[in-house]
C-alpha cells in the first residue's frame, strides 16, 4: 500500500462515500481546530495524538443537565465501538474545577477520555455557541459533522456514519488507509454529484 502513495486509489464504501488517494488533492473540509489540553488522569493531550482515528468532541460543564444524558450515551457508543473502529471519544470541561468535574464523571462511571478546557480557548477555537456541543471528527482531522444541543443516540448514530467510512472493509484495509488518511479526500455524493477534480487528470473515477 505504501508503495503506491502516488498513484489514485478509489474504494466504494458501504455509506456511498468515494475514497480518493492522492498526494496532490487537499482535505475539502474544514480541518478541526489543534489543542493541547490536560485530562482528569493527569496526562497531557493533543488533538494529534489521534490522528487517523474517528474521533467525537463533546463539550460539557458541570452544571448542564443535558450534558448529563448526554455523556453517558457517547460513552456507551465508546465501548461498542472503540475496538471495531478505533474510535475515540472525548468530553472537553468548560472551565469547571477538576475535583468537580472528577465527581461527576466518577458517578457516572465513564470510560472515554475527560479533559479540562480551564481558559475556554478551545472553546474558543471550536467557535462552540452553547453546551453540550459535540463534534464528530473524521480520520483525517477534519469536521464532517456536529450537534448542538439536547441530543439522542440514534441521532447520534446517524453522525457517526460520517466518521465510520471504512465500515465494512476487512480489518487490514482499514489498517492501511488509516495509515495513510492523512492523503485520502473523502467526497459524499449524497450531498452533491458533481466531480470537484475535472481539471485534474491523475484523479480518476
Amino acid at each position: 500500500m505504501k508503495k503506491n502513495l502516488n498513484r489514485v486509489l478509489t474504494i466504494i464504501v458501504p455509506v456511498l462515500l468515494l475514497v480518493v488517494l492522492s498526494t496532490s488533492i487537499g482535505a475539502a473540509e474544514r480541518k478541526a481546530p489543534s489543542f493541547q489540553l490536560n485530562g482528569l488522569n493527569g496526562k497531557t493531550y493533543t488533538l494529534d495524538d489521534f490522528r487517523g482515528r474517528p474521533v467525537v468532541i463533546a463539550f460539557f460543564d458541570t452544571n448542564c443537565g443535558f450534558c448529563k444524558k448526554e455523556l453517558p450515551l457517547l460513552d456507551k457508543l465508546y465501548k461498542t465501538y472503540q475496538k471495531s473502529t478505533a474510535l475515540q471519544v472525548m468530553g472537553i470541561d468548560i472551565l469547571d474545577n477538576g475535583e468537580d468535574v472528577q465527581r461527576m464523571t466518577s458517578q457516572m462511571e465513564l470510560s472515554c477520555l475527560i479533559l479540562l478546557d480551564e481558559t475556554g480557548k478551545t472553546m474558543s477555537d471550536y467557535r462552540v455557541p452553547g453546551i453540550p456541543t459535540t463534534f464528530f471528527i473524521d480520520p483525517q482531522g477534519n469536521m464532517a459533522d456536529y450537534i448542538i444541543g439536547a441530543t439522542t443516540e440514534k441521532k447520534i448514530h446517524e453522525k457517526l456514519d460520517r466518521i465510520f467510512w471504512y465500515q465494512g472493509l476487512r480489518d487490514v484495509e482499514i489498517q492501511n488507509l488509516l495509515e495513510v488518511a492523512s492523503q485520502i479526500d473523502l467526497l459524499d455524493f449524497r450531498a452533491s454529484a458533481q466531480n470537484p477534480y475535472a481539471d485534474r487528470n491523475n484523479v480518476k473515477y
